[in-house]
């Protein structure tokens, strides 16, 4: 009968010791955890809030992952869901919110792409201006050639099949050809001034040689 009363006593007194004794590892992980939090957005984030707040190398992969959510929104198949929840984490992770956080992307605000992609000669011209030597020029012209390629195919595919997938892997080549040129997906359709400063230069070498 004895036994029966310390025992309760004796297990507040090790639940006290437990809830005392020092663990390290766990408070720093606590401590880590506690510091990611931060003050979340009271509106919707835009596409541009984004990527002021991205470095510019990530600015492709912000763009892609809006139109993920934004494009798909709409379709329930399992890949679907998974594709826009993996672009919320991303996303999050990338503005410096938990993948957690109930973050609110705004519609509306996602890359819009042309009607039909400009030519590869365009292209090409304005990738080596842009680019200025600082890429080999074979290694450029390979990277814009193959992005254009995608892109054309892409462009293709979803004018024989207008769904949300087709649509979205258009978007996503437009945005990948935007960045081996280095202009905005926006600017696709205004490559001509850049045509036309590379011709201008080739007949200027033609009378000089």
């Amino acid at each position: 009968m004895k036994k029966n009363l310390f025992a309760p006593v004796i297990l507040l007194l090790l639940c006290g010791c437990m809830i005392r004794t020092s663990d390290p590892a766990a408070e720093r992980a606590f401590e880590v955890y506690h510091d990611l939090h931060i003050q979340l957005p009271a509106a919707p984030v835009t596409l541009e809030q984004a990527l002021g707040k991205t470095a510019p190398e990530n600015h492709s992969a912000v763009r892609i992952a809006f139109a993920q959510i934004h494009i798909l929104q709409n379709l329930h198949t399992p890949q679907a869901i998974l594709t826009r929840e993996k672009a919320r984490i991303k996303l999050n992770t990338m503005l410096g919110y938990l993948p957690s956080d109930n973050i609110i992307y705004a519609e509306g605000t996602s890359t819009v792409c042309p009607a039909e992609i400009p030519h590869i000669s365009a292209v090409e011209k304005t990738a080596l201006i842009l680019d200025d030597g600082q890429t080999p020029p074979l290694e450029l012209l390979c990277k814009v050639r193959l992005a254009h390629a995608d892109a054309a195919a892409a462009m293709n595919e979803a004018a024989l099949d207008d769904s949300p997938e087709k649509r979205l892997n258009y978007v996503i080549s437009c945005i990948r050809l935007a960045a081996a040129i280095g202009v905005y997906p926006e600017q696709l359709n205004d490559l001509g001034e850049f045509e036309k400063r590379f011709d201008s230069a080739n007949a200027r070498w033609r009378k000089s040689h």
